[in-house]
């Protein structure tokens, strides 16, 4: 697994992690509006997902901002980079641009003084609706102060299985590109979706099932048990 990278991320809300949260959270709520004035979708998948899905409030810290914008036509990208651009111009932060490909955006605020974790960061994938459909839910966010923001976050079957599937994936000793070791922030949040009443089961089951890549049901089944089992087994550890 030498080509994942380590999360040194600890649950402990310190007042510069909230901080932190407050302006991510405002940052999505102006992505959110931009999508929502142009036609599209800006959804929320991760870590800030999680804190939607159990209820908003921000629960510990988190290492950056995972969005999508969900588009009819790639010929949208450059229009949509430019009005990311600006509105992180309007912020108080100092952004940079790390990397621009056709289908990926990556900031970091520009700040030496700050370590890795503390920087804010941003990362941004386009999408377009003919190779990706996803489901969506609308819940919030809520601030430091009590105010919250509405945002478009990935439903919480996928959610969640996204999840159970990758910590199964880095057991198996897979290399994913560009990502990092499970870290103590993986377990907290896989343990608070979990325990979710609102979470089916068996809906989990069928949506692990299709990550199986095979067209038989029971061997597809089999699959979806042996990974939600690892899963729980492991977080009983943790």
């Amino acid at each position: 697994m030498s080509g994942l990278e380590n999360d040194t991320r600890e649950l402990i809300l310190s007042a510069e992690a909230v901080a932190k949260a407050d302006s991510d959270i405002e940052t999505i709520g102006a992505l959110d509006t931009y999508a929502r004035e142009m036609g599209i979708i800006f959804l929320v998948p991760g870590g800030y997902a999680t804190e939607a899905h159990c209820g908003g409030r921000i629960t510990r810290p988190h290492g950056d901002i995972d969005g999508q914008f969900i588009i009819a036509d790639a010929n949208q990208t450059e229009r949509i980079f430019a009005a990311i651009s600006t509105i992180l111009q309007k912020e108080k932060t100092r952004w940079i641009l790390r990397n621009k490909t056709a289908e990926r955006f990556e900031y970091w605020e520009d700040d030496p003084t700050k370590t890795f974790d503390e920087k804010r960061r941003l990362e941004i994938k386009i999408n377009t609706k003919d190779r990706y459909r996803p489901s969506w839910e609308t819940k919030q966010l809520v601030n430091s102060r009590g105010e919250a923001t509405s945002l478009n976050v990935v439903n919480l079957i996928d959610l969640v299985a996204g999840k159970i599937h990758k910590l199964y994936l880095v057991k198996d000793g897979i290399t994913i590109s560009k990502d990092r070791h499970t870290s103590v922030t993986d377990y907290f949040d896989l343990k608070r979706l979990l325990a979710l009443r609102k979470l089916d089961k068996e809906s989990l089951i069928t949506a692990l099932g299709e990550f199986a890549g095979t067209a038989d049901a029971i061997s597809a089944r089999q699959s979806a048990l042996r990974e939600y089992e690892f899963s729980v087994s492991l977080l009983a550890k943790h």
